[in-house]
């Protein structure tokens, strides 16, 4: 079956490392690591994390890096030299995720109001890509509100200049923020999307554990089948859409019954 788990970013202000012992503790298989600050990207801090999530069975399936907010910067202005910095800290990332032996690092992008033209970003992108290829990391574009990337036609567009060369992370609730359709977006995008954030909605409400809400999950992981999707998802919400810890845990166990039906282990 496809690897169901839960964002440490769910958890969050909480540190990254006590939400990972809780995730041991209540039995998570398989995590998003949304990693916080510079020093959370260090062998210091990440050799001790990844010695406890072995001994407790826990695999990383994606890196979300904090400096998401800020790529609009590193990565798409007409600033040369800010590129090729931005390209070192990709290096180090990547370094990162080669010590978790976590296969994909999921990219924001650039912002909406940001004047660089599509083909600027596309063939940043293929550069970015190919840095991460180098440590066996995958580069993956999320669809999100807020920026270039929460537009179906422009993820397509994306797909077609890099020749089919790319990698989506399909976020469901991000979907619903920029009024796109989330099973729309997954028969289109089929095998390119690589990894899953996974949320409930309901009219008036974008984000919410599963099983709260009317998305119909069971829809989305047949249209994924059909489509040839063969990655991971993980639940993704914020600290103020769920009250108790517990809800975590079921929408993880949800979430799996649903893949199971379609994803059956071989």
């Amino acid at each position: 079956m496809i690897p169901i788990g839960i964002s440490s970013a769910c958890c969050y202000p909480r540190p990254v490392e006590e939400t990972v012992w809780s995730f041991c503790d209540h039995g998570v298989s398989a995590v998003e690591l949304f990693l916080n600050t510079d020093s959370e990207f260090s062998p210091q801090f990440l050799k001790p994390l990844k010695e406890r999530m072995d001994a407790a069975g826990m695999r990383v399936l994606s890196v979300h890096p904090f400096t998401a907010p800020i790529e609009s910067l590193l990565f798409f202005s007409d600033y040369d030299r800010r590129f090729q910095d931005g390209l070192e800290l990709l290096r180090r990332y990547s370094a990162s995720l080669h010590l978790l032996d976590a296969p994909i690092l999921v990219l924001h992008g650039c912002l909406q109001q940001n004047a660089a033209p599509d083909e600027r970003i596309f063939e940043r992108f293929a550069s970015m890509r190919d840095v991460l290829r180098e440590q066996g990391v995958i580069l993956a574009q999320e669809n999100v509100a807020p920026y270039r990337s929460h537009s179906l036609d422009f993820l397509q567009r994306m797909e077609k200049t890099l020749d089919g060369d790319v990698s989506f992370v399909l976020d469901v609730k991000q979907a619903v923020r920029a009024g796109e359709d989330p099973l729309r977006m997954a028969e289109a995008l089929g095998p390119k999307i690589v990894h899953l954030h996974l949320s409930d909605h309901a009219p008036g409400q974008d984000c919410l554990p599963i099983g709260s809400g009317d998305f119909d999950f069971d829809a989305l992981f047949g249209v994924l089948k059909r489509r040839g999707f063969c990655g991971s998802g993980v639940l993704e919400l914020y600290r103020s859409n769920y009250e108790e810890e517990s809800q975590l845990y079921a929408s993880m166990k949800r979430l799996q019954a649903s893949a199971e039906k379609f994803f059956q282990s071989t």
